[in-house]
């Protein structure tokens, strides 16, 4: 694999197109998570928890400037309307041009430490995508929450239609972009990430205040990835000599403090994040 690379937005493990002539794009992409726990800083409110954001994405460009992503926000603690506890949430984005969304409350979808999510995000076309979210209950039982979202306009402003289907609800949620007389990129799959962050919206030169909060290791397995033609791994895409790792960093006082790590042994199908000092589940 190549050598780990250091980012101040997020750690994880990215596969590019450009590494695999012949292979087309992406088209799919999953994983299976662990849901951390998230340490509570003492300085801080129970209405300001501190967050881990992990979860897949399709991006077009090297650097996933532009990409569709779906996965989980973790925290210490939240809870709904009707009182129930619980510390994880799935969510998804369209970026730039969308704000993030989670998975509307009326799925009563959530997810508490130690719990395991399967995410797959497919792009269907240009201007729309599937994302599946699978809770797994028993060996042989699972909830599960789709999201179908279509990219159109409503007049001057792109529109992403979004439905949300799971526990017997259908959900209608249309999304307006972050701003009007744009044009939205299509969707693509040039690179393909699995990825951790304190926000859902990484950007390569974001900068922050606070260390990433600590969490218990995150376990990825089933790094699930498709191509438009028709190339899958593990089956005829070999990812371990190129996988790229990331690890996320900030500049503290003259040295560089690592936040995230990653250890990664691809072609097994297993992958581990941590935060360095991270304590036990």
């Amino acid at each position: 694999a190549f050598a780990a690379q250091n980012r101040k937005d997020l750690c994880g493990l990215s596969i590019h197109t450009a590494d695999f002539p012949g292979v087309g794009n992406f088209s799919a992409i999953e994983a299976t998570w662990t849901i951390p726990g998230v340490r509570p800083r003492p300085d801080i409110s129970g209405m300001n928890p501190p967050y881990v954001f992990y979860g897949v994405s399709l991006c077009c460009g090297e650097n996933c400037s532009s990409r569709v992503s779906a996965g989980m926000m973790a925290a210490p603690w939240a809870w709904n309307e009707t009182g129930y506890s619980f510390t994880a949430i799935p969510i998804y984005q369209l970026s730039p041009d969308f704000p993030q969304r989670q998975v509307p409350q009326e799925h009563n979808f959530y997810f508490n430490s130690s719990d395991t999510l399967w995410t797959r995000l497919t792009i269907e076309s240009p201007t729309r995508a599937h994302i599946t979210f699978s809770k797994f209950i028993t060996d042989d039982t699972n909830l599960t929450v789709t999201a179908d979202i279509d990219i159109g306009n409503d007049g001057e402003q792109p529109l992403a239609n979004v439905v949300t289907r799971g526990n017997g609800v259908e959900v209608h949620d249309p999304i307006s972009s972050r701003w009007r007389n744009i044009s939205v990129a299509p969707l693509c799959g040039e690179s393909a990430w699995w990825f951790v962050s304190d926000k859902f919206d990484p950007g390569e030169d974001t900068e922050r205040w606070d260390p990433l909060p600590r969490f218990s290791p995150i376990l990825i397995a089933g790094h699930g990835l498709e191509t438009t033609q028709g190339k899958s791994f593990p089956r005829d895409l070999p990812l371990s000599g190129q996988a790229r790792f990331w690890t996320m960093v900030r500049d503290e006082a003259g040295r560089t403090e690592e936040l995230c790590t990653v250890k990664g042994f691809v072609d097994t199908g297993m992958t581990m994040v941590h935060a360095p000092n991270a304590w036990g589940i």
